[in-house]
């Protein structure tokens, strides 16, 4: 009877995604986490431009404090009759050296959006800037924080 429990337990895990525990994608690390931000004067404090798709971060929420994993959900919204175009999307944590995670991110993006689960951030407040283009030659950037506990 035990072996029976154990074995239906394990295919309802395997099933659900849960064998294992959960699965978390590194977006930093807790080297990386620790750096410090930009002193105010090499902060590039210009309008960024916003000629590409419209960009609306879902989550996480900038005004909440959160435990990881952290859930990021962006939406790419095209302007007209224009297309999202991934080949100019980038993300970068921006600290005293920028740290581009694009590639650890790129797996979890579509032309919709960028839809991370379950993202493994390290204690502390990160900026994320997300570059995204469009086919007609227009890009969009925005800086959101996450705050992590």
């Amino acid at each position: 009877m035990i072996k029976y429990l154990l074995l239906v337990s394990l295919a309802l895990a395997a099933l659900t995604g849960f064998a294992g525990g959960i699965d978390m994608v590194t977006l930093l690390t807790d080297e990386e986490g620790r750096m410090g931000e930009k002193p105010n004067g090499l902060v590039n404090v210009g309008r960024l431009p916003d000629t590409g798709p419209d960009v609306k971060v879902i989550s996480p929420d900038i005004s909440k404090e959160y435990q990881p994993p952290v859930k990021i959900d962006v939406r790419f919204i095209p302007k007209g009759n224009s297309r999202v175009d991934l080949s100019k999307f980038s993300v970068e944590c921006l600290k005293i050296i920028d740290i581009d995670i694009t590639d650890r991110i790129m797996p979890y993006v579509t032309e919709q959006g960028v839809k991370v689960d379950n993202a493994k951030l390290p204690s502390g407040e990160h900026k994320l800037k997300v570059t995204i283009g469009d086919n007609q030659g227009g890009i969009t950037q925005v800086i959101f924080m996450v705050k992590v506990n």
